[in-house]
């Protein structure tokens, strides 16, 4: 008797911060995190990629496709050099460490609010490779006191994963 084997590949797109009302112009940010030392790396909150309850079958799984456009906004009040990461980890079994997704990334902040995107498709890594996971930014400033950063709601995350 031949065995028919299913693809138990599942697509799912979430917009993992800032979650809340509308607006007119439907922009809305995350509070505002402040560098207060310099040249040391300030973490975000993480946005969870959790699909369902991860108890049930297909809560869990391995990490096939990750594509993301992730944005955060940055402002300060004298012109630094801000670097900028994305990293993640793994919820279950959860991770102790976070695994850096993104290559850094320099630029200048300034004291306009400036919006910064890294879109594109991650590479599963040990640590972040199955779902659940959460993603979050991590930043830092060569000035005390001077930068801040928030994430910004149209952020998204999409993933195909194979079923566990």
């Amino acid at each position: 008797m031949a065995r028919i084997v299913v693809d138990k590949t599942l697509e799912f797109v979430t917009h993992p911060f800032v979650k809340g009302l509308a607006t007119i112009n439907g922009v809305v940010y995350s509070q505002v995190f402040n560098a207060g030392t310099a040249n040391t790396a300030v973490p975000t909150n993480a946005g969870a990629f959790n699909v369902i309850d991860h108890a049930y079958p297909g809560g869990r799984g391995a990490i096939k496709e990750l594509e993301v456009g992730l944005t955060a906004s940055y402002q300060a009040n004298a012109t630094t050099l801000c670097n900028t990461r994305w990293e993640g980890r793994n919820l279950d079994p959860l991770a102790a460490a976070w695994v850096v997704v993104t290559p850094d990334e320099n630029h200048n902040m300034t004291t306009a609010w400036t919006d910064k995107t890294f879109s594109g498709y991650l590479l599963p890594q040990a640590g972040f490779n199955s779902i659940p996971f959460e993603i979050r930014m991590s930043y830092r400033t060569n000035h005390a006191d001077v930068g801040l950063g928030r994430m910004k709601n149209s952020s998204y995350v999409r993933c195909l994963y194979q079923i566990n």
